[in-house]
């Protein structure tokens, strides 16, 4: 409030003055003021420094352009990256083949072929053998990162495995699970980390 009466030319009353020294309102305008020079500097209107009611007015409208024609622009395609080397998408290199993801450890598979393709013999849930030896039917991972990464990894083994087969690996017969690994075949496919059909 003083700092209003201040740049209306008007005097303060001595409480008013009392928080204006303690607040050290002064100073505070004063970086204001600079902060406000700085930014209109930077947009090239230095013109309207000082900021006054009229001038705050055209402030506005000159904002409102520039929005509108930075708006213009990117849907162009053009776009002013405040920091390109961080924020600009920069293509992929294509790659061989894409790493496991951190965190999505599934049971190391020993003897992947005989579950993938099964003899005609063989019962259809035939177990998977993991690191520790122990024998059990691996578990269909609930969440989308572990499910990618099992797949690749039982398709390391036996490249030419269908969704069917491969669903066969997690037990009885699921055909939403199916459908989940066709979903993730096409997506390898289409990445180009599976040679089509």
């Amino acid at each position: 409030m003083s700092s209003k009466k201040l740049r209306a030319g008007e005097s303060l009353n001595a409480k008013e003055k009392t928080v204006h020294d303690q607040g050290l309102v002064t100073l505070l305008r004063q970086i204001h003021d600079e902060l406000d020079a700085a930014v209109l500097e930077a947009y090239g209107w230095a013109d309207l420094h000082p900021l006054t009611p009229e001038r705050e007015a055209e402030l506005l409208t000159r904002l409102v352009a520039l929005n509108h024609e930075r708006a213009a622009e990117e849907q162009r395609g053009h776009i002013r990256w405040l920091r390109p080397d961080y924020q600009a998408p920069v293509p992929a290199a294509p790659q061989a083949a894409q790493p496991a993801l951190p965190g999505t450890d599934s049971p190391s598979v020993s003897s992947v072929s005989s579950v993938v393709n099964p003899s005609p013999n063989a019962p259809a849930t035939q177990p998977l053998k993991t690191e520790n030896s122990e024998l059990k039917t691996p578990i269909w991972p609930p969440r989308l990162p572990e499910q990618v990464a099992l797949i690749r990894q039982l398709l390391a083994a036996e490249p030419t495995a269908t969704a069917e087969t491969l669903s066969a690996c997690f037990g009885r017969k699921s055909p939403k699970r199916t459908e989940q690994i066709e979903g993730i075949l096409e997506t390898l496919r289409g990445l180009g980390h599976l040679s089509g059909d």
